[in-house]
This record gives C-alpha cells, sequence and structure tokens, in this order.
C-alpha cells in the first residue's frame, strides 16, 4: 500500500508563504484578456528637435472576454534600446538618455481617451524605461465591437538628447523604442499585456553656417558707397549754408 508523504507544520507554513507571495507580486494574467500596442515613431529624427510619436492602443481580448471592455491601466516605453525585446529592453541592449519623453495625450480623434494627459515617470536611470499613467480612467470597448469604441491613440511629444550610444549596428544612428501596455479586464479584473517595437534612426543636427565675411571686392563697393553718402551730404549741406 502506498502512502501520501505527510507535510509537517513547519513545511505547511513554508509552502503557504510561497503561495503567498507569488500571489501579491505577480498579477494575474490570462489570455482571454490582452491587445495591441503599436508605437508609431518616424523614421529619422534629429537631435535636439522635437518630434511627434503615437501609441495606439486596441482591445484585443479573446473570448470568452471578447464581449468585456478593458481599462488601460498603464504604459512603459524604453525610447532607445539596441534590440527589439518583447516589451522591455535587458543588457546588453540597454542605452538610456538618448531620448526625453515630453507630454503624452490622448489623441482628440479618438473617444476613449480623447485628451486625456499621462504622467510621465522618472526614466529608469538603468534602462531608460518610462511609465505612462493616464490621469483619467481610460475605459476600451468589447473587442467583438467597433474597432474605434476600442482603440486609444496616445500623442507624445519626444526629443532626441544625443545620438545613440549603443546602436542596432555600429555607425548607424538606428535604435529600437519598444513598449508595452498593461490592461485589466472591467468585468474579470484580470489583467493582461502588449508589446510592441518601432526602429527609429537618429542623426545630428546639422552645422551653424558660419557668418558671412564680406570679401575684399565687397568691403570696397561698401566704402564706396558710404563715400558718395558722406560726398552728397557735404554738397547738400554746403547749398543750404
Amino acid at each position: 500500500m502506498s502512502h501520501r508523504p505527510v507535510l509537517g507544520p513547519a513545511a505547511a507554513i513554508l509552502s503557504l508563504t510561497v503561495i503567498l507571495a507569488c500571489g501579491v507580486m505577480v498579477p494575474r494574467v490570462d489570455a482571454g484578456i490582452g491587445g495591441s500596442s503599436t508605437i508609431v515613431m518616424p523614421g529619422t529624427v534629429v537631435v535636439g528637435v522635437t518630434f511627434n510619436p503615437s501609441i495606439i492602443i486596441r482591445n484585443q481580448s479573446t473570448p470568452p472576454n471578447d464581449t468585456e471592455s478593458v481599462k488601460v491601466i498603464s504604459a512603459f516605453i524604453t525610447p532607445s534600446c539596441a534590440g527589439p525585446g518583447l516589451g522591455i529592453c535587458v543588457p546588453p541592449n540597454l542605452d538610456p538618455g538618448v531620448f526625453d519623453i515630453l507630454a503624452a495625450a490622448g489623441d482628440p480623434n479618438t473617444a476613449s481617451c480623447a485628451g486625456i494627459s499621462f504622467q510621465i515617470g522618472t526614466p529608469n536611470p538603468a534602462t531608460g524605461e518610462v511609465q505612462l499613467t493616464p490621469n483619467q480612467t481610460i475605459t476600451l470597448g468589447p473587442s467583438a465591437g467597433p474597432v474605434a469604441a476600442a482603440t486609444c491613440q496616445v500623442d507624445l511629444l519626444m526629443v532626441a538628447k544625443k545620438l545613440p550610444e549603443n546602436p542596432v549596428t555600429p555607425g548607424t544612428g538606428q535604435t529600437f523604442t519598444v513598449g508595452r501596455t498593461v490592461l485589466q479586464g472591467v468585468t474579470s479584473g484580470i489583467f493582461g499585456s502588449s508589446a510592441s517595437t518601432s526602429l527609429v534612426t537618429v542623426v545630428a543636427a546639422p552645422p551653424t553656417p558660419p557668418t558671412a565675411v564680406p570679401t575684399l571686392s565687397e568691403w570696397v563697393m561698401i566704402l564706396l558707397a558710404a563715400l558718395m553718402v558722406l560726398a552728397g551730404a557735404i554738397a547738400l549741406r554746403r547749398r543750404l549754408a
């Protein structure tokens, strides 16, 4: 006859502690709740010049949650990364400090988040990842319903501060912007996520053209013109005297 092993009190307490710890640290994720978040970056940006990328977030939950609305909890963006990643940037692809995110707000043409601003978190010093948290609740309609109601476009204002130090290919100025979005079912409370990436090339600002210096012939013309004006003024003064 086989006997089941019996856990002692210490082992039982340890097992319960592990379960509780896992439950607290890891949010519940289910395949039914999910979506897409598409980062749209310009092909090329110039150091020191602001530009306007965007993130398009869409509820794409699958049955049985395709009739459920979802809330946009937050979005995370790592502006520069040497590899595409899966929503996060990991070593050896880290390259923080290439971009600054200056502003983020819902596009006026997407009703689910029109005009809603986002709080911009402090960049992670190691990875450069920035958390964007909506200042109001954003609810996306069911994936089984109209696409427009299930979509939110977040417009960003960004600036490139420098060339990538860890580019995709040395000497190219190319880097990936990677991002992920956390969603939560309104009814079920189940969490889901989405991730995306976009390739962008950063180029240096063109050098300031030097101040034009008149040539010798131009100086001669300037002096002649000045002498003619002076002679005319003297002649006019003599006539009036």
